[in-house]
C-alpha cells in the first residue's frame, strides 16, 4: 500500500503547488518519508497537506494521513 500513499502524497503536492503558484510545480526530491502504520485495503484515510516554508525556487511542507475508517473495526483509530 506504500506506493499508493506516495502517490496520495506527491498528487497533494502538486495540488498545494497549484493553489500557491498558479501552476504544476515538480518536486526535485523528498527529504525524509516515513510510515509509521500500515493502510490496508477498505481503510478510509484523511490525508492533509501543509505548506511550512516557501522560497525563491523551492517549497518545504508536509503530508499527513490518519485513519479515518478501518475496513477491520479492530484498527480503527476512531473510535463509535
Amino acid at each position: 500500500m506504500a506506493p499508493t500513499c506516495l502517490r496520495c502524497s506527491v498528487t497533494l503536492r502538486t495540488e498545494l503547488s497549484m493553489r500557491t503558484d498558479g501552476d504544476e510545480g515538480l518536486l526535485a526530491g523528498y527529504r525524509d518519508i516515513t510510515f509509521h502504520a500500515p493502510v490496508h485495503a477498505g481503510d478510509v484515510i484523511e490525508v492533509t497537506a501543509t505548506l511550512t516554508g516557501v522560497g525563491r525556487r523551492s517549497r518545504q511542507g508536509g503530508v499527513s494521513r490518519r485513519c479515518r475508517l478501518s475496513a477491520a473495526p479492530s484498527r480503527s483509530a476512531v473510535s463509535s
